[in-house]
């Protein structure tokens, strides 16, 4: 609709992301970067597709080109969870730590902790964080089933219980 809209540029690539065609979804995501390298959003999605590839320092990289403007809300557990998984535990845990302090200060996602979690190792803290992100109706709940930061979770049958309760159809 709109040739000069970054956004929805960047949408194009959505059913890929979520399908697992992380190939594609790079590709796409890659292109709207050329053409506006500046654009925070792009940098956080190819973060994702990074991040689902175990590509952690391109990963690192663009996640850290989205903080200025997303802040730890939003970037800070894949962020993390990245950092942890490259062998940068020390920085992932820096990390989690502010997260957390932020959380006791006011709302913090709970979905953005159990990222951070999951990458530090931590999968019943990350369940636990998931179970807080229901109470609270957490809406990035919506992405459990292709959020890459959960495949850890995936064998773990309390997963397959929550996403049942978020109305999920599960093979359990």
């Amino acid at each position: 609709l709109d040739p000069l809209s970054p956004i929805l540029a960047a949408g194009q690539g959505f059913p890929a992301r979520f399908s697992g065609d992380t190939a594609t979804a790079l590709r796409i995501f890659q292109a709207v970067e050329k053409q506006w390298p500046d654009f925070p959003f792009i940098h956080y999605q190819l973060g994702l597709v990074y991040s689902a590839e175990g590509r952690w320092e391109d990963a690192i990289r663009h996640y850290r080109a989205a903080l200025p403007v997303y802040g730890l809300n939003l970037v800070g557990g894949p962020l993390a969870y990245a950092y942890a998984r490259s062998g940068e535990r020390e920085e992932a845990l820096r990390l989690r730590g502010q997260m957390l302090e932020l959380s006791r200060r006011g709302y913090f996602p709970p979905v953005t902790l159990a990222a951070a979690e999951v990458g530090l190792g931590d999968l019943d803290a990350a369940l636990d964080q998931l179970e807080r992100a229901l109470e609270l109706h957490d809406d990035f709940l919506v992405y459990m089933l292709t959020d890459p930061h959960c495949r850890d979770l995936r064998a773990d049958p309390r997963f397959h219980a929550l996403l049942k309760r978020l109305g999920f159809a599960t093979d359990r």
